[in-house]
């Protein structure tokens, strides 16, 4: 994932974005329209690019993603994500996601860590079905951990779970599809006169192998936001939505693809 340093925003552009530490533009990938190696797709995806603007990807770097829920998706009814990244040889990461297209609805939800890890607040940003960008604001619990098998588990580690999700002690949550994830990232490109980003194309494919799943195209702003920088980063995400044509997927959420299959 890349990062974009920006200018200030103005006082009333401050008001409405108070909080929001970054927002990640995303397009998704068709994984129907990849090739089924992971090599050659990103080189289809990179020759795509490459007439937006001058791109190369560097080495890839790779780890286990999956995702859970119970079998009632009590989680992906309450609108939440949880999920279990895996580098090699290292703790998984696990992580609790809550999304909504509300803004407020977020910040304001009363839960959040009560051990040790870290919290984020992001505007995710992505190119669905009517071909527009739209915000779909996300604040993410994220601590080093085995998978927790029931909601009552992974409520020592989130207080006040409860109140959005409702659950019983016996709520077991299943696992969705293991999925191998390479990610590639690009030398800094630049967006405008004085900043530059980096592109990161992720690729998810089965963990024992087989067809792509999902995978997408993005980058990311860092608050503070500026106006201009919003406009010209708006530009690139259409410009390289058009530009991966027949590769453009319906919608930039991976998971969708990976959740347990009776919540897809």
């Amino acid at each position: 994932m890349s990062i974009l340093t920006a200018l200030p925003l103005s006082p009333a552009a401050q008001a409405g974005s108070e909080g929001l530490e970054s927002r990640e533009y995303k397009v998704g990938l068709d994984p129907a329209a990849l090739p089924g190696d992971s090599d050659a797709a990103i080189l289809a995806v990179e020759e795509r690019l490459s007439q937006v603007t001058k791109l190369e990807f560097g080495q890839p770097k790779q780890m286990q993603v999956q995702f859970f829920d119970t079998q009632e998706c009590a989680l992906t009814r309450a609108s939440m994500l949880l999920r279990s990244r895996e580098k090699p040889g290292k703790t998984p990461r696990i992580t609790l996601k809550i999304r909504n297209t509300d803004m407020l609805a977020v910040k304001t939800m009363p839960i959040g860590l009560s051990r040790t890890g870290e919290t984020a607040f992001q505007d995710d940003y992505g190119i669905g079905p009517t071909g527009k960008p739209s915000s779909d604001f996300s604040k993410s619990f994220s601590f080093d951990d085995t998978p927790p098998k029931t909601l009552s588990e992974l409520a020592q580690s989130i207080h006040n779970l409860h109140e959005i999700v409702p659950f019983q002690g016996n709520s077991v949550l299943q696992a969705g599809p293991r999925v191998a994830q390479t990610a590639y990232a690009s030398e800094p490109l630049p967006m405008s006169a004085k900043r530059k980003i980096r592109l990161e194309a992720t690729l998810w494919y089965p963990a024992d192998g087989g067809k792509p799943l999902a995978g997408d195209v993005s980058f990311t702003l860092e608050a503070p936001f500026d106006y201009g920088e919003l406009r010209a980063a708006d530009k690139l995400l259409l410009d390289l939505a058009k530009q991966l044509g027949p590769l453009k997927g319906s919608s930039a959420e991976k998971a969708l693809a990976v959740i347990p299959e009776s919540c897809r």
